[in-house]
């Protein structure tokens, strides 16, 4: 039976007027000390407890001498609140990165990066998000590690929402990732979660703006009071007196942004001579020797490289998890690629249910129809893509607006020609970052520029702050 995400077996249905009197933590269910926040698009509350995330209020003043002032909230994670602050020192804006008490340790991969000696005039540097300090803060939740970021703009994972014609863009973006992943790998480092949601564009200089113009340009906060369980005012430190939504990336005026990336989140990264002996990327994005439990290294970057220049370009995802399960990406693998090699495919235990021992499909559904198709790479570029964008249909009762996009045929065999010497089962076949730099395909113009009169975005969806 499948129950609704932090309700137990057992317990009432939560109606508007009554809060979900449970939340999962760890496959274990347990009280909710508050209120679930009705926005799906800030920390959940439970995460302010001991080891937690640290309270801040719009207007805090952090770091030493007081030198961060709090002005808006660019997101949230399970390990984390991003805060857009100005610098009173410098008279310039950051990103600020509060980790969870827990995971705020003085030899995770954050601070391990900034303590190197880097030459960032390299080829792919810039496209490095490294911290530019860090700080400590003691709060009512414990030891929290605030790392200082420069200050980014919306995930390229949301190009082809946000942008009416991101064709263009698209293909600028990906000489940049593999020149960043090319300079992480020179430098003995596995970014160890690469995907476009881990790849933002940058913005234009903001500092001259005021802290006035900020709210202006970015959208007045938007907060979700914290209230218990019970919906009374939450009283202790633990928690903040209300949650703030982030600034909406989608809406940021062009003149804002560059066509320029930068590779961030650097949690799962590691040294390339030391790697972990599990990895937290998804697996849509994960390479065949991690799903089967061996190690990764520099050719698993370069495994999820692949994955994310296929959906940077197309708008679609190469492999799909579908419901988080590896024999989901496994047979959609061997459709795409063939069979696995030996051990992997002996090992494999549902192999059976779709392929024969020749990795050929020959299973029928009830239905009669085959259970498993071989596809190539060509044949799902070329079919395009079609989606609706309901940014304003589904807020605005519209039916969204529909968009398609294909591949011009003359590029789809340079670019399948790159994807082929990624995706190859055994790590050694692959291609290395610095050597996919050099392909036809990634050969564009790179020239700077902001985004200004180049894209017409999709206009955001009205939206009405409750505090």
């Amino acid at each position: 039976m499948d129950l609704p995400e932090g309700r137990a077996l057992g317990s009432p249905s939560p109606t508007p007027d009554s809060p979900m009197p449970f939340v999962s933590f760890g496959g274990s269910f347990v009280e909710r000390v508050f209120k679930p926040t009705i926005y799906d698009d800030v920390e959940d509350p439970e995460q302010y407890t001991a080891g937690g995330l640290h309270p801040v209020h719009l207007g805090d003043l952090l770091g030493n001498n007081n030198q961060y002032k709090v002005i808006h909230k660019l997101g949230s994670g399970g390990f984390a609140t991003v805060w857009l602050c100005r610098d009173l020192e410098k008279d310039v804006y950051t990103a600020l990165k509060i980790m969870i008490a827990d995971v705020s340790k003085d030899d995770c991969a954050e601070l391990k990066l900034l303590r190197k000696t880097w030459d960032m005039e390299e080829v792919g540097g810039k496209h490095i998000a490294i911290p530019l300090d860090y700080f400590w803060i003691d709060g009512p939740n414990g030891h929290h590690l605030c790392l200082v970021l420069p200050v980014l703009g919306p995930r390229v994972s949301e190009i082809w929402d946000t942008f009416k014609d991101p064709s263009t863009l698209s293909r600028k973006i990906a000489p940049q990732v593999v020149h960043g992943l090319q300079f992480l790998h020179n430098h003995g480092i596995c970014h160890g979660d690469l995907r476009p949601s881990n790849i933002l564009l940058r913005v234009s200089d903001i500092s001259s703006l005021s802290e006035e113009e900020i709210i202006e340009e970015f959208g007045v906060p938007q907060k979700d009071p914290v209230l218990t369980a019970l919906g009374e005012s939450y009283e202790l430190p633990s928690a903040p007196k209300y949650l703030v939504r982030p600034i909406d990336t989608a809406s940021i005026n062009p003149q804002y942004l560059t066509d320029q990336i930068c590779i961030i989140d650097f949690g799962e990264s590691y040294d390339s001579s030391a790697p972990p002996q599990e990895l937290g990327i998804p697996l849509s994005y994960c390479a065949p020797e991690i799903i089967f439990h061996n190690p990764a290294g520099p050719a698993s970057d370069i495994w999820a490289l692949a994955c994310t220049l296929y959906e940077i370009r197309s708008c679609k995802q190469v492999l799909y998890a579908g419901f988080g399960e590896e024999d989901d990406v496994l047979l959609q693998m061997v459709q795409l690629f063939g069979k696995l090699p030996e051990p992997w495919w002996s090992s494999w235990e549902k192999r059976h249910l779709w392929f024969n021992e020749e990795g050929i499909p020959d299973k029928l559904l009830d239905n009669g129809m085959p259970a498993a198709n071989r596809h190539t790479l060509e044949e799902f570029l070329a079919e395009g893509h079609h989606y609706t964008y309901f940014a304003d249909g589904l807020f605005s009762g519209g039916d969204g607006e529909k968009k398609s996009f294909t591949l011009p045929t003359d590029e789809i065999k340079d670019f399948v020609d790159l994807l082929g010497q990624m995706f190859k089962y055994r790590p050694n076949e692959r291609i290395t970052a610095e050597v996919a730099a050099t392909h036809p395909w990634l050969q564009v113009s790179r020239t700077s520029s902001t985004l200004r009169g180049e894209q017409e975005r999709i206009p955001p969806p009205t939206t009405t702050s409750i505090g």
